[in-house]
């Protein structure tokens, strides 16, 4: 025997409507395809409902200067898939080694033709204005990357006014590889570094597993500890608004934009 189906009955005229934002904070994130970590590292913040993250992607093979001046390629692709037409506070691109690559200013030139005027942030221009909140002139760094990666970012760490005095590195080439370093070693590495002539520690990369040892870290040396992660989305919150203090994930989430 044939169902018969009920048809609904319209309510339109009882919908209600609100601004449709629903967030004190809205922050648009465009990630590396590959990047397994960067997501997760904000959501281990525990910030609640009300700061949404919205997650674009851009394609991403080996970090190589020919791969990560093709992954930037796509930003404008990747900016325009984020919440089309509706209400956005801060774009952030999460590629350290891309951002230097690319170019700080050409990423957000490229974000800004799709989204005029908004805040951009990327993670080595966050921690450049996070170790500046800091006071820290001079850093040890630990990073996942091959030398041709490496020296372009302590190149633009120096034009930026901050000396990278030891350097270590897992000297990796595929992403997943990166997000696949644990993070006693690379509590390990940190440990290894050359900390007396540093102000501050700095991990690069958003695909290594840091920003849950920032703590203890920081606990360890005495002195702040940075994470491409932990900068850019401090960075991002400050730019977008939100001034919390976090307490858990180190100095730089207890300390405001100015």
């Amino acid at each position: 025997m044939a169902t018969t189906l009920p048809r609904a009955r319209s309510i339109a005229t009882a919908a209600r409507f609100d601004d449709g934002t629903g967030t004190r904070a809205r922050i648009g994130l465009i990630a590396l395809a590959g990047d397994a970590t960067v997501e997760q590292d904000f959501r281990s913040l525990g910030l609640g409902a009300d700061i949404g993250l919205y997650v674009s992607r851009v394609p991403s093979l080996a970090v190589t200067v020919e791969n990560l001046l093709m992954t930037a390629k796509g930003l404008g692709g990747a900016t325009a898939l984020l919440l089309p037409d509706q209400r956005l506070d801060v774009v952030a691109y999460a590629c350290t080694s891309g951002a230097v690559i690319a170019g700080d200013d050409n990423v957000a030139t490229a974000i800004r033709a799709v989204r005029p005027g908004i805040p951009v942030t990327t993670p080595i221009g966050a921690a450049l204005v996070g170790l500046a909140r800091l006071g820290a002139r001079r850093v040890a760094m630990l990073t996942p990357y091959v030398e041709e990666i490496n020296a372009p970012v302590v190149r633009h760490m120096a034009a930026k006014g901050v000396d990278v005095v030891d350097i270590a590195t897992f000297d990796l080439l595929a992403e997943d590889d990166m997000a696949r370093v644990t993070q006693d070693a690379i509590v390990e590495a940190v440990a290894g570094l050359d900390h007396a002539r540093a102000d501050a520690v700095f991990v690069s990369c958003t695909a290594l597993r840091a920003m849950g040892a920032i703590e203890r870290l920081e606990a360890r040396l005495g002195k702040p500890v940075l994470s491409s992660n932990l900068a850019l989305y401090w960075h991002a919150l400050r730019l977008a608004g939100i001034d919390l203090a976090i307490p858990g994930f180190g100095r730089l989430m207890r300390t405001g934009l100015a």
